[in-house]
């Protein structure tokens, strides 16, 4: 604790300074040049308001050479970056990224986020996210997604960047990073490779200086190898070509413990424990192709294809234990060795036909996609199990076999008629078919002769036919969109058996209407409603009424009588900007409930759960979110802060007793930013507390205290030294659980005039070795903490080499 109060007083110490110096003569001033409804701040202060466009010039939030665009986005006001590299936008997920306004195909958008240099981007823009089949038809509904465009320099244009790097630590840790784009006004080509055994929790970030990530290492020991090449070619405005393929290759090392109290009716509880070491070897492929061709004004063709493989090995040892009130008090103890293999190749090809009719705004669209997987596993099954009341045990050995085919297919159609300036009417249809066979095998391993195991050995022929029809209508007006729409689907669902039961059918329709608002109060001020209401039918497994032995300890058996769900959700959200002055403030309330929830019945004995499924009401949730970022203090400083919180109502039925229980967190937090030519610091504090009120049980409350602070300090010599302390603090886990850690990585990095680009840098991850190992998840009646092993703490020198060919003055 020490150590973090003497970190913040360094930092607030460093903001002193800074202020007390002479302004700096390029500081960025704004300027309202208010035209065409648009704010532009000159002299690289830039956040630029155009409706449901922000657009943030780069240099005004980076003063690292060595920046990534991932560094930048966490310092745009309004932007969060998650350890997982997930990108929000004034609460709206990042769903898209362009580049030079053209799209990214891959499906991990961190391929770019996190390698591409910030120095070469002139602008990062964020607007509304809407699919092509919206920008082509003009039916804009109500979005939660955004979508992010990198915006090039010019001198960037026609430059080949790239950079290298290799590092090796202590413990045997090693990384390694690849990244090279070259892009055109018609050729774009991104290549990745990385390779690693740190944790990092995103492998693409390899060889990058992620001291500041912060982020959760993977669970277990991971060593991965991958790559990634993605192109773009658009020679013309008539015709585009995009595509990229995936590898990678990856074994991890795990060793977890779980421990889970489940709360029963009688004030009473049941407490598992669970340890496993587990080793998982995956690799996979993916291939996909996009092209686009408008062959005149009026028709455009799309062709899509994919082609995947996966294969995965997994090997475990597990220990299970089930007591009854008190730890000690066992009454069941399963050891297993299990042993699993699995491939799966999997093919896509989709085709959709887009045709202008001469009156304005009249469409038509054909699509047609067609999915086909077949994927292939076998195993080894050996448990040990104690009784201890009454005392017996036993041993079991199973051999299986898995053949799975998948198929699934679609036809649809879309037709939109303008009704006026400002009205449109869209009507669609489509045919969604698929169908799954699945055959498992299960043979008893006597020692001499293997037994089929009638009970476990099943084969299905599944068969889901939907049939959507929806209508749309739209008003559009200077400052006002407005959607009301209304969908119907039919449905039939059959799976036969080669069982006692027999063939399951379920047959019904669906309904899910629709409204959606959006209302421009004026530049960077929108208000923003949603509603949808769903009629979802439940799916196969949960109408199978066969038992799932899977799990021996958590038995599954479907319900053919099980009704469709029932869900209302809406959504209000308030968004301002403020260019001029930097202000950017957001909120959010949202709120639904589901009627006929499809829920879990359990029954807990001794030595196993037994589920089925049931529909009950009462399922209703709220939340609600609150967050404001200002200039503070002084002119190179934000500060932002924030609340939210929700409510989730729930049902639980355990042991014949059906309980409401509620679940509910509040969260306050605090940031404050500082970027100069010096010093770059973050300091972020937050709040939470958690708390489930189960009827059957003393209500569960965890607290978590957070303080992090962050900085990138500008040496002599091009040394910067970059630094990232953590201090966590949590109140309300099991006793023998970490409660609080200090988390402290560093680095020293120096860059060389001769030979130009390259640098050495010597990191230090989790210096006191600190890194929690925990995590709480909390549900219906239960909570569980889970432990896991991870990447210790180390040191790593590495060689950065970063190579710029074709960059203009």
């Amino acid at each position: 604790m020490q150590k973090l109060l003497l970190t913040i007083l360094v930092f607030i110490s460093t903001l002193y300074h800074s202020h007390a110096q002479k302004t700096d003569s390029t500081h960025s001033k704004l300027k309202d040049t208010a035209a065409l409804d648009e704010f532009v701040i000159v002299n690289k202060v830039a956040i630029k308001v155009t409706k449901d466009t922000v657009s943030y010039t780069v240099d005004s939030f980076n003063r690292n050479a060595q920046a990534t665009t991932e560094d930048v986005l966490k310092r745009l006001p309004g932007v969060e970056v998650a350890s997982d590299g997930t990108i929000t936008v004034q609460g709206k997920t990042v769903a898209k990224l362009y580049i030079n306004g053209k799209e990214y195909t891959a499906q991990d958008l961190r391929t770019i986020t996190q390698n591409m240099p910030a120095e070469v981007l002139e602008k990062i823009q964020f607007a509304d996210y809407q699919d092509e089949d919206a920008l082509f038809t003009g039916i804009k509904p109500n979005t939660d997604k955004k979508i992010v465009n990198l915006q090039f320099k010019k001198k960037y244009k026609g430059t080949i960047l790239s950079r290298l790097s290799a590092g090796y630590g202590t413990n045997n840790r090693y990384q390694a990073g690849l990244f090279t784009n070259y892009i055109t006004d018609t050729v774009r080509i991104t290549a990745i490779g990385y390779a690693g055994n740190t944790g990092v929790n995103d492998a693409n970030s390899q060889g990058n200086d992620n001291t500041r990530a912060g982020s959760r290492p993977q669970n277990g020991i991971n060593n991965r190898q991958g790559g990634n090449l993605n192109f773009s070619y658009e020679p013309g405005k008539r015709f585009r070509l995009n595509g990229t393929y995936d590898v990678s290759n990856s074994k991890n090392d795990l060793t977890q413990t779980i421990f889970r109290t489940t709360y029963l009716p009688g004030d009473s509880q049941q407490l598992r424990t669970q340890a496993t070491a587990q080793t998982a070897n995956t690799m996979q492929h993916h291939l996909s192709m996009r092209s686009y061709y408008e062959v005149n004004d009026r028709n455009i063709l799309q062709l899509d294809g994919g082609i995947g493989y996966q294969s995965a090995t997994t090997h475990s040892n597990t220990t299970d234990a089930i007591a009854y009130q008190y730890v000690d008090n066992t009454s069941f103890r399963r050891t297993a060795d299990n042993h699993t293999e699995n491939k799966r190749p999997s093919y896509n090809l989709a085709a959709i036909y887009r045709h202008r009719f001469q009156k304005p705004k009249r469409t038509l669209m054909l699509t047609g996609n067609v999915n086909y997987g077949n994927g292939k596993g076998s195993g080894t099954n050996n448990n040990i199990n104690e009784y201890f009341t009454p005392g017996a045990d036993n041993s079991t050995s199973f051999i299986s076999s898995d053949n799975i085919n998948n198929l699934s297919a679609t036809g649809s159609l879309r037709y939109t008629e303008p009704l006026g300036k400002r009205h449109l009417l869209s009507f669609s249809y489509s045919y969604n078919y698929t169908k799954g066979n699945s055959a498992k095998e299960v043979f008893a391993d006597t020692g001499n002769v293997l037994v089929k195991d009638t009970v476990q050995s099943r084969s299905y022929n599944n068969r889901n036919i939907d049939q959507p029809l929806s209508l749309t209508y739209q008003y559009s007006a200077e400052k006002l969109t407005a959607n009301v729409s209304f969908m119907a689907k039919p449905y039939y669902r059959y799976s036969g058996q080669n069982t006692s039961v027999g063939t399951v059918e379920q047959s019904g329709i669906n309904y899910a209407p629709g409204l959606s608002l959006r209302y421009d109060l004026g530049t960077g001020r929108s208000l923003s409603f949603g509603y949808n209401g769903n009629i979802t039918a439940p799916d196969i497994s949960q109408l199978q009424p066969v038992p799932d032995y899977t799990d021996s300890l958590n038995i599954r058996i479907g319900n053919p009588s099980l009704r469709p769900e029932i869900t209302h959700n809406a959504s209000l959200s308030l968004n301002f900007t403020d260019p001029k002055k930097q202000r950017v403030a957001w909120v959010q309330a949202n709120g639904g409930k589901t009627d006929n929830k499809i829920i879990s019945k359990t029954d807990i004995t001794a030595t196993k759960r037994i589920s089925s499924y049931i529909n009950e009401n009462g399922t209703y949730h709220m939340g609600a979110s609150a967050n404001y970022a200002v200039p503070f203090l002084v002119k190179k400083m934000k500060l932002i802060v924030g609340i939210n919180g929700n409510y989730n109502n729930s049902i639980s039925y355990t042991n014949g007793r059906l309980l409401n229980v509620g679940n509910y967190y509040i969260q306050p937090s605090v940031r404050l930013l500082y970027i100069s030519d010096a010093y770059e610091g973050d300091l972020n504090a937050s709040y939470r507390t958690s708390i489930v009120d189960n009827p059957a049980a003393i209500s569960n409350t965890l607290q978590t205290y957070s303080v992090v602070q962050s900085g990138a300090i500008a040496l002599p010599f091009k040394t910067k030294l970059v630094y990232y302390i953590s201090y966590t603090y949590n109140m309300g886990l099991a006793a023998d659980l970490q409660k609080d850690f200090l988390l402290v990585n560093a680095s020293l990095d120096k860059t060389f005039d001769k030979p130009k680009g390259v640098s050495i840098r010597l990191q230090a991850f989790d210096i006191f070795n600190n890194y929690p190992t925990v995590t709480r998840t909390v549900g219906d009646n239960y909570f569980e903490d889970r432990g896991v092993n991870r990447v210790g703490s180390y040191y790593m020198l590495s060689l950065v080499y970063k190579f710029t060919k074709g960059a203009r003055r």
